[in-house]
């Protein structure tokens, strides 16, 4: 009997350890008890824990001396943060560049192959695009297919089909909506992706309701190379595609 008890305590703390658990919403304030400043702050998580806590912050001298240090010292973490940040654009435009090289060495395309090993779950229906802006979110429906070419495509609402590179953690949206531009999206915690300054965020299919039930993706695993991948094919056997559609 102990055994069984024993087994089935291991079974579901495997469970447990196999669940991810992301941020939900984290919200924070300050009070004022006797002279004294408290933070009080809730964390809810996806899996439906929760965090409530009281911390001693000091009085009026001690609350705003070390608001001032915060400050000054965040900004000049963000200031570091963004000198690396915006290098973002070019390091992807470069790894595209480094793409076309291997293409042309080796007749096999880096971009094909991880959306050909990664890219499954962009493939489910109910992705959709949610824009944040000056007036009230936009939210626009996005499909995503791979064409015999193993192009990975996106269409937005029905507009024109274009193109669309996958990095793994990263989505490269190439002339989105028919700007000209291209946004490229950083996937959370959560599984969905979103740009930088937070503005566009594409989400998983399920919606924001259902976020916490879905949890974020799980990693793909790795694929062993067979002996005939090490063989590069013929140069002759696909041509070159313009990635800039």
């Amino acid at each position: 009997m102990k055994q069984l008890i024993f087994i089935l305590l291991f079974l579901c703390s495997l469970s447990a350890q196999g669940q991810q658990k992301y941020t939900l919403s984290d919200t924070s304030s300050i009070v004022n008890a006797g002279g004294l400043y408290y933070e009080m702050r809730d964390v809810i998580y996806s899996n439906g824990e929760e965090l409530h806590t009281k911390t001693l912050l000091g009085d009026t001298s001690t609350l705003f001396d070390a608001a001032y240090s915060r400050f000054t010292g965040l900004a000049e973490q963000m200031a570091t943060d963004a000198r690396y940040i915006v290098t973002f654009p070019k390091k992807i435009t470069e790894l595209n560049k480094d793409n076309t090289a291997i293409f042309d060495a080796t007749g096999r395309d880096v971009l094909d192959s991880i959306s050909a090993r990664l890219g499954a779950p962009l493939l489910e229906d109910g992705w959709t695009l949610r824009t944040r802006g000056s007036g009230a979110a936009t939210v626009a429906g996005v499909l995503f297919n791979v064409n015999a070419n193993g192009q990975l495509r996106y269409t937005v609402d029905g507009q024109a089909a274009r193109n669309a590179w996958l990095f793994g953690a990263v989505i490269h949206l190439v002339n989105y909506l028919g700007t000209g531009d291209a946004i490229d999206l950083y996937r959370t915690e959560s599984g969905n992706y979103k740009t930088v300054d937070n503005r566009i965020t594409l989400r998983r299919p399920g919606g924001p309701a259902n976020r916490s039930a879905i949890g974020p993706p799980p990693e793909p695993e790795a694929i062993p190379e067979t002996k005939s991948e090490k063989l590069p094919p013929a140069k002759t056997t696909k041509k070159r595609k313009n990635r800039k559609l």
